[in-house]
């Protein structure tokens, strides 16, 4: 079943679902999506929704294994099998290399030189899973132990096997979008995330590279045993269309309004914690469709904490104070 989602765009109603949780939601800006195929689904009488959240780190041959040829001293075999991977995922060699050998070896000091090579004056280039984005306040940042916490999150990603700990990690690197857990039983389903359940995790972890690894053909084992259900557009398709459109008509739409929302701001742990003129480059480069998925999740959960704040300092601010009525005013 395709779903048209032709109209939906991001960020249509970010303000409320970001605000009213109980904590910051950084893919609030995602429930448009979600509201669109709930909507499908409940038009068609389903009550279960299976969603594909951990197919790519899970059911697909692991990149990372690039990493453990490169370690053990087998460069030949790590470069035909990384230009092949590259060639079958329409990416350059280098951009391989980078991703799933030089980066999770030294997570931390490969992201830094990569966002200096790519940062070039603008704010979102280069910006990856770990470093400090710049506009989140160097002090700040210090005196609440970021660059610990940078370093614990990159162990517990990566660890010291990056090919292994990648699926350890898999829970928590493809957790689905968390509205997606709040709306399910208001509209009466049932969410359910087949991929990561833990015995394809195990069955996945068992098979070599050799079983999984098909240039050009990703998810090859899952397409072999789904071969007889899946539609020829499902089956064949072999590069997926990004969200990115999605996400640049939202941010069109309503970018001015989050710039302002930012700027107007006035919990005192935004101004603290944030340097808000950089925020809004942010925002300006993304509507431009400069950065790339990490460093947009990184400006998202920055929003999203501003607009929880501004929520919050709303909810806490005490009432007016009573004005007395004038008699013929």
């Amino acid at each position: 079943m395709i779903v048209d989602v032709d109209d939906v765009a991001d960020f249509d109603d970010f303000q409320h679902h970001a605000g009213d949780a109980d904590e910051p939601c950084a893919h609030a800006f995602r429930a448009p999506f979600w509201s669109a195929l709930h909507t499908a689904a409940a038009e068609l009488g389903c009550d279960t929704l299976l969603t594909g959240c951990g197919a790519d780190p899970i059911a697909d041959a692991n990149p990372l294994h690039l990493h453990r040829l490169a370690r053990t001293g087998q460069l030949g075999q790590m470069t035909r099998q990384a230009r092949a991977w590259a060639a079958g995922s329409e990416r350059g060699l280098w951009d391989v290399v980078s991703a799933y050998v030089l980066r999770p070896a030294l997570p931390l000091v490969a992201e830094r030189l990569t966002g200096l090579a790519r940062r070039r004056g603008t704010v979102l280039g280069g910006l990856g899973n770990f470093t400090r984005p710049r506009w989140l306040r160097a002090g700040f940042a210090r005196t609440h132990g970021y660059r610990e916490a940078s370093v614990a999150e990159s162990r517990f990603v990566f660890g010291r096997r990056p090919e292994q700990s990648l699926y350890d990690a898999a829970n928590y690197i493809a957790a689905p979008d968390p509205l997606s857990w709040h709306r399910a039983p208001q509209d009466g389903f049932f969410l359910t995330h087949p991929f990561l359940d833990p015995e394809v995790i195990a069955t996945m972890r068992a098979l070599p590279a050799e079983a999984t690894f098909r240039p050009g053909r990703p998810k090859a084992v899952l397409r072999e045993a789904m071969a007889d259900l899946l539609p020829p557009r499902i089956r064949g398709r072999t590069v997926k269309i990004p969200f990115n459109e999605v996400y640049a008509r939202g941010l069109r739409t309503h970018g001015d309004t989050l710039i302002g929302l930012c700027r107007s701001a006035q919990h005192p742990l935004i101004a603290e914690m944030f340097d808000v003129e950089t925020l809004c480059r942010a925002v300006r480069e993304a509507q431009l469709g400069m950065g790339d998925s990490f460093s947009w999740d990184r400006m998202n959960s920055s929003l999203a904490l501003v607009v929880w704040l501004e929520r919050l300092n709303r909810r806490s601010r005490p009432p007016d104070a009573a004005m007395p009525v004038i008699a013929g005013s």
